[in-house]
């Protein structure tokens, strides 16, 4: 028993050590494939298993294939950096200025006093907010931004309860006073013991005050247990409530999540392969991605309001305790968000750059070929160059107002006396905050993701799994994808979803051109359904952080999580397969044969790769 505890103590050494050695046939096999395959499954193995932290698995990348032969170092470094994790990374670094104003917890309390302060209404209040915020930023981030607002309103609505349940109704609310009322029973010598209760039959006997004393003190009881599960599944409710529209949010615009950059990446290699644009871009994505995320954001809160507040809760007419408790929730609430006060002039201007940034990046490139991008040589200004000019400006425009634009003449000229004063807030993202909470390892997953997919298609490893899923054809592409994602969904569940998105968008890809249908319908719900991990706490980092609060159980979140899954992706194909193969005309393949033969004999030419 010892031998095996300290086995599990160095489990991650042996797993450095040995998956590497296991695999080593792969390595010294002639063919490119395999060899490709033995840095995937190396790759895959670690992510899994985090025997090394995720970013470094990732960087491994810059290690495993250029020893291999697949790929040389000057070319990964070429892939790992490219427009779209400057595109990512412009969303990190605005998530770290929203979170520096302020400007989300406005935004959480503003739509709590909105929606109102009933079970079923506060679970939307917290889910909408989340949903929005995780669109234009990360998962991980919006989740970490909002769960402390939910953690503070679960706190106050549980004072509230205690305290109003004190206050009002029921004599035997209080615990103190039903054992005093029971306390003075036995002291008069009416009470019965514990061991003549069975020997009492009330249909004989004429009821005491202490019998009913007794009942309505057991009867209380059961009310507060009663009470208590309610409570506990409703803070389940609410905590979960986070982790899934921040997953669900991701899906709607090309920078919710990673997976989405990966697979716009990818398909921009597939296409220009062909000589032809993917056009999967910001406002493409947006008009794909936004409805499947509506729908899928109603069909997550009507499941979560069935599984912990069930039907009747429709039909129940509140108590005047409960309208007291949820009155007094409702004024703590408005309390807190007046305690904000007014708009304070960061967070006015973190708004305005984020409108403008929204509306730049949806009308770089219009559907008929227009937008303002045109103004510039095709394929140098692109969504990252936005985005980093925006940046740029918020590292320079200050975050209170300055003196020359107040109305109090006295404060002007007093701060007027230095420049250094004018600017006293500061900027509105200082360099100091981003190097120290600006994720990192987000950029370096994704960069070993774009390596992962390159050398899988330079090397022939993905062409080689989609020969081998030929045995889809038979199969209508609609349900061929709809297997697919179901898949991806559960792969999920205990990897990943950039990593599973790295290795599963180049074979998905490949897999549509085997089968001549268009690489979009595969890869679009391919791809979403990597965000579609609802199930365990390791799935991916919003779960974690929901998990870690201690209000979820682990048996309940998978529970909740399966049914959930299949829900979403069904909503996913079902927009896939209709309005979206309309938008994109999905219903063909963009390509001839001609190209395709071409393409294959690039791809079995690692040579071709240029710098």
């Amino acid at each position: 028993m010892s031998i095996l505890k300290d086995l599990l103590l160095i489990r991650k050494v042996l797993i450095v050590i040995l998956v590497p050695l296991v695999c080593l046939p792969l390595a010294l096999s002639e063919s490119k494939e395999m060899t490709c395959s033995y840095g995937v499954i190396i790759m895959a193995v670690f992510w899994i298993t985090e025997a090394l932290p995720i970013p470094v698995t990732a960087f491994c990348s810059v290690i495993v294939f250029p020893i291999t032969g697949i790929i040389t170092s000057k070319d990964i470094a070429r892939v790992f950096f490219q427009q779209n994790t400057t595109f990512i990374m412009v969303t990190l670094c605005f998530a770290l200025a929203v979170e520096k104003c302020g400007l989300h917890t406005r935004v959480a309390l503003f739509t709590l006093k909105q929606v109102g302060t009933s079970p079923r209404r506060l679970l939307l209040g917290f889910m909408l907010p989340t949903w929005f915020l995780s669109m234009w930023i990360s998962n991980t981030s919006t989740t970490a931004m909002m769960m402390p607002i939910v953690l503070s309103v679960i706190e106050e609505m549980k004072y509230f309860r205690i305290d109003v349940s004190e206050q009002g109704g029921d004599q035997f609310s209080k615990k103190k006073n039903s054992s005093f009322d029971i306390a003075d029973a036995s002291q008069s010598g009416d009470a019965v013991g514990e061991n003549e209760r069975p020997l009492l039959k009330y249909d004989d006997i004429e009821e005491t005050s202490t019998i009913k004393i007794s009942r309505r003190v057991d009867s209380d009881k059961v009310n507060k247990r009663q009470e208590k599960k309610a409570f506990e599944s409703m803070c389940t409710a609410f905590v979960l409530s986070i982790c899934y529209s921040s997953s669900v949010g991701g899906g709607a615009s090309l920078t919710g999540t990673l997976p989405n950059i990966i697979m716009a990446s990818q398909a921009d290699e597939i296409f220009a392969s062909y000589g032809l644009e993917s056009n999967v871009n910001f406002l493409t994505w947006f008009v794909v991605g936004l409805p499947i995320s509506v729908v899928n954001l109603i069909v997550t809160w009507s499941w979560l309001s069935l599984r912990f507040f069930g039907v009747r809760s429709l039909f129940h007419n509140q108590t005047p305790t409960e309208k007291e408790n949820r009155k007094a929730i409702a004024d703590r609430i408005t309390e807190k968000f007046d305690s904000l006060g007014p708009m304070t002039f960061a967070e006015i201007a973190v708004c305005a750059f984020f409108l403008t940034l929204v509306s730049l990046w949806l009308s770089i490139k219009t559907p008929n070929g227009g937008g303002w991008g045109a103004l510039f040589t095709p394929g140098y200004v692109t969504t990252a160059t936005v985005g980093v000019i925006i940046i740029a400006i918020m590292f320079l425009f200050p975050s209170e107002c300055p003196t020359f634009l107040r109305n109090n003449k006295n404060d002007k000229d007093k701060l007027l006396q230095t420049s250094r004063r004018i600017f006293r807030g500061g900027a509105l993202l200082d360099w100091k905050m981003v190097q120290e909470r600006l994720p990192w390892g987000v950029l370096m997953l994704m960069g070993g993701g774009l390596v992962i997919a390159k050398s899988a298609q330079v090397s022939g490893l993905s062409k080689w799994i989609g020969v081998r899923l030929e045995v889809f054809s038979s199969l209508p592409p609609w349900l061929c994808a709809a297997i697919m994602s179901l898949v991806i969904s559960f792969m999920t569940e205990i990897s990943n979803g950039s990593t599973v998105a790295s290795i599963i968008c180049p074979i998905l890809g490949r897999l549509a051109q085997t089968l001549g249908v268009h690489p979009l319908l595969f890869l679009f719900p391919g791809t979403m359904a990597c965000s579609y991990a609802f199930m365990l706490p390791v799935a991916c980092a919003p779960n974690n952080i929901a998990y870690s609060t201690g209000l979820v159980p682990s048996r309940v979140m998978m529970t909740t999580g399966f049914v959930l899954d299949i829900l979403c992706v069904l909503v996913l194909n079902t927009g896939i397969n209709t309005y979206t193969t309309s938008y994109l005309d999905l219903t063909s393949s963009p390509f001839n044969a001609t190209l395709a033969t071409a393409l294959t004999s690039v791809e079995g030419n690692s040579s071709a790769l240029t710098v």
